[in-house]
């Protein structure tokens, strides 16, 4: 991670921001190397990523489902790093294919992705609009109501089944 942020911060007048979560060990191996660095800003845990990701060009992120749900709502362009074989790598596959991600897999491909990234405003503009379109606001709302329709069919037919 420490060679990561210093390769980043190599690129151009970046500000990088990591969020540690609950990992004390990395937050603290990370302060005491850029603790002092005006560019770089070292967080642990924060109930604020929303605000976060509004502010970020890029994201560099594992591809768990909250966190892609979050991006997708505010269409912060994804760099989905090293996704781990079972849920993960199937959403970094889906969301790659809908064009609203690029997945990488070792650091050299990662700062060359943000590179290319930052750098092409087209690409970002169209990942977004890609983002967009698999967004969908209101979708916990249609789960339950889906979920709700499907107990209440299998009530009435258990019901007629009885009668």
């Amino acid at each position: 991670m420490v060679d990561i942020v210093q390769r980043l911060l190599a690129i151009k007048d970046n500000q990088v921001i990591i969020v540690c979560g609950h990992n004390k060990k990395l937050k603290m191996s990370l302060t005491s190397k850029f603790g002092e660095n005006n560019h770089v800003k070292i967080l642990g845990y924060t109930n604020n990523m929303d605000d976060l990701m509004k502010l970020s060009n890029v994201m560099i992120t594992k591809p768990g489902g909250i966190t892609l749900s979050e991006a997708l709502a505010v269409q912060v362009p994804l760099i989905l790093y090293r996704s781990v074989p079972g849920q993960e790598r199937e959403n970094a596959l889906f969301f790659e294919q809908k064009g609203a991600c690029i997945n990488v897999d070792n650091p050299d491909s990662l700062i060359e992705t943000i590179t290319n990234l930052i750098s092409q405003e087209q690409m970002q503009t169209t990942m977004k609009e890609n983002m967009r379109s698999l967004y969908h606001p209101h979708a916990a709302k249609v789960i339950c109501d889906d979920v709700s329709t499907m107990l209440e069919e299998q009530k009435e037919k258990r019901i007629k089944e009885f009668v």
